[in-house]
């Protein structure tokens, strides 16, 4: 009865790893903190909600006020960095030890293990008073106890660089290449895989912005390059995953209004064309098409404890070949932040988009993500963490629906500038439904790590 009811539901994307390096991030770093459940070094905030792809246009909510925990700073903790010319580096070392309950995504027959982390990272900022260029390179490599097959070598390097034209008009440029791994958890991992999935990201992006007045325009252009090796299931079968091996190239425009202090509307549209590398081999072609989105909302301060952006909209992604059907419907991406007190910040978040299927047979899935996090902060130097992540994937074509769940919590502990202590614990519940079912597990995980910084 278990199996037909599929059981399991389970995460997406929340890998041990990545709570371990954040973790024991410096509270003064807001953008790293807010990375907690990444899952793979050198990704954005953007990309943890998607297997791969994020908008290539951030939205910019910043009114001056309505301050989070984790966006508070606390200069007494602020790593002071190593000046080098005009620039400034910031070393990292993360070290880490953990266990997991089921280290092979096994529906039966679980193994734990325990798993040894290390992730260096050196970043390099320009403190120039106009313009800006950063590079942050790293990576994170995990050694397990009980199956060295489990090992992983992350890598990444981020190049950015922001051209100031005006006050408000600016340039952005960006170059980054990771070798990262997806995990079991993701939505787009293979039924019959037993271990992660190494693959090699490419993204090249250019972003201007334009603001007069109370209109801002935005526009950006990004190539993005997926390259896959091939995995095997437990009776050590080759799995083929050439056929995911892909080009995506994308262009997309935002134009936003000022419509007072606390609000602003927007329009948002954006085009994709995704070019396979090879074809499928059961069918003798691929899955190369075109999508497009259109959004429009608002973001908005409601009171002085209520922080908003919305966007509601509509996405179609089409096939060249006639074997795959158009996949169109609804699309939302909403975010939501009540600063209950100026302590504690609770986040919501709701996202609908469509993704690039893993079963060959199927075009693609919608992709239904919500998420609850809170933020606490015990001491000034003490944050804790609890969050709960729910992903519904209806696959198109296809008697399938996976439902993935991941509940966690931990805290850091920041000892000064240049040490902390960071502790977590999760529960990740995979399920799947229908005549093609996919993976169906649970796990258990716990971490410790210590994270030393200049």
């Amino acid at each position: 009865m278990g199996r037909a009811r599929g059981v399991k539901r389970g995460i997406v994307t929340r890998s041990f790893y990545a709570v371990m390096a954040a973790m024991g991030a410096a509270a003064a770093q807001p953008a790293f903190a807010q990375a907690t459940i990444q899952s793979a070094p050198g990704r954005t905030d953007n990309e943890i909600f998607g297997p791969f792809l994020g908008t290539n246009i951030p939205f910019q909510v910043d009114r001056g006020r309505n301050q989070g925990v984790l966006d508070r700073d606390r200069p007494e903790l602020v790593p002071i960095g190593l000046p080098v010319r005009g620039f400034t580096l910031f070393p990292t070392l993360t070290t880490g030890i953990g266990v997991s309950d089921n280290i092979d995504g096994a529906t039966f027959d679980r193994r734990s293990s325990a798993f040894f982390a290390i992730d260096p990272n050196v970043r390099v900022t320009s403190n120039w008073s106009r313009h800006s260029l950063s590079l942050n390179a790293g990576g994170a490599f995990r050694l397990f106890s009980a199956r060295a097959a489990r090992d992983e070598d992350n890598l990444f390097a981020n190049l950015d660089g922001r051209y100031d034209i005006a006050e408000q008009t600016n340039i952005v440029g960006s170059l980054r290449v990771r070798r990262a791994y997806e995990a079991q958890f993701s939505g787009t991992f293979p039924a019959n895989s037993t271990r992660p999935i190494q693959y090699l990201a490419t993204t090249a992006l250019v972003r201007g912005q334009y603001q007069t007045g109370r209109l801002r325009l935005t526009g950006a252009v990004d190539y993005n390059s997926f390259q896959f090796r091939n995995t095997s299931d437990l009776a050590g079968n080759p799995i083929d995953q050439s056929f995911r091996e892909r080009y995506v190239y994308r262009l997309a425009t935002r134009a936003e209004y000022a419509v007072n202090a606390d609000a602003a509307a927007f329009v948002q549209a954006s085009g994709a064309r995704t070019d396979y590398l090879s074809r499928i081999a059961a069918f003798g072609d691929n899955r190369d098409g075109n999508t497009f989105e259109f959004l429009a909302g608002a973001t908005f301060d409601l009171t002085a404890l209520i922080r908003a952006q919305a966007g509601i909209g509509y996405v179609r992604r089409s096939f060249d070949s006639a074997r795959f059907g158009t996949i169109n419907g609804l699309s939302y991406d909403v975010r939501l932040e009540y600063f209950f007190t100026p302590l504690t910040t609770i986040t919501a978040t709701a996202n609908r988009s469509v993704q690039d299927s893993i079963v060959q047979s199927s075009s693609g899935f919608f992709s239904n993500s919500f998420r609850l996090r809170v933020d606490h902060e015990l001491l000034r130097n003490a944050l804790l963490f609890a969050q709960g992540n729910f992903q519904i994937n209806e696959f198109q074509g296809l008697a399938r629906t996976d439902e993935l769940l991941d509940l966690s919590g931990g805290g850091r502990y920041l000892l000064g500038r240049n040490i902390s202590l960071g502790a977590s614990f999760s529960y990740l519940d995979r399920g799947s439904q229908g005549a093609a079912i996919g993976q169906v597990f649970d796990e258990y995980r716990g971490v410790f790590s210590v994270t030393l910084q200049y």
